[in-house]
């Protein structure tokens, strides 16, 4: 069903098959039939046949147009098949690809497994491919970058010196990410009391907007904090 990565990171080649297999319970997969035992009913399918199969039909099979059917920029359905923290594998065609958090969403995202669960359909836009070595095709893609920037019209609406609400969604060395309710995300000072913990709930005085960098900066004047 999966193929085993090749820096096993001294861990047990076992150990790392039953992680994989267990990161895509619920998930949903094609496969080919090896085999079928007519006396116990027991069929023997294989996920990696599959893949290989659907790689050549449309990473390197060309169309009667003399195209390839997968392209840089091609925006395209794939399936979530595993999801932890930092990211999401999708089965592209044949091919596990990553998508990190920094790609998945426009908004700032701290855990992708409150968002995605295998199983789940996704839009995706392939964002590099390389077919040079038909035995090991590379490809990136990205969920963000399918639709527009929603923050690039929220940050024009904001006003230098005007109080707006939103949560904290990450707090880290650099100071306190806050998504405002009106769509735009704030960089704020630790306040001089307390930090206010992931989800809190804050009001925030804009300090100053970079509309070139698309970046917000202010500092919170109130905090609810989460029961």
């Amino acid at each position: 069903i999966v193929n085993l990565p090749r820096d096993l990171r001294d861990q047990e080649p076992n150990d790392v098959y039953h992680y994989l297999l267990s990161k895509r319970i619920g998930s949903e997969i094609d496969y080919v039939v090896k085999g079928i035992d007519q006396n116990t009913g027991l069929a023997v399918g294989s996920r990696k046949d599959a893949m290989a199969t659907k790689r050549r039909h449309y990473y390197l099979s060309l169309t009667r147009e003399g195209t390839y059917r997968i392209y840089e920029g091609l925006c395209c359905e794939a399936r979530v098949m595993s999801v932890i923290p930092e990211g999401i594998f999708i089965d592209l065609f044949g091919i596990d690809v990553y998508i990190p958090l920094r790609e998945l969403s426009h908004m700032r995202l701290s855990d992708a497994m409150g968002y995605y669960e295998p199983g789940d359909r996704v839009l995706v836009k392939v964002t590099r491919l390389n077919r040079d070595d038909p035995n090991n095709i590379r490809v990136a893609a990205s969920v963000k970058q399918v639709t527009s920037n929603p923050v690039d019209k929220a940050i024009e609406k904001l006003e230098i010196e005007s109080f707006y609400a939103g949560t904290v969604t990450m707090v880290d060395e650099t100071g306190i990410f806050v998504q405002l309710d009106m769509g735009a995300e704030c960089r704020c000072r630790y306040p001089y009391r307390a930090r206010p913990p992931k989800d809190a709930r804050v009001i925030v005085k804009i300090a100053g907007v970079d509309m070139k960098r698309k970046l917000v900066w202010g500092n919170i004047t109130y905090v609810t904090i989460p029961k």
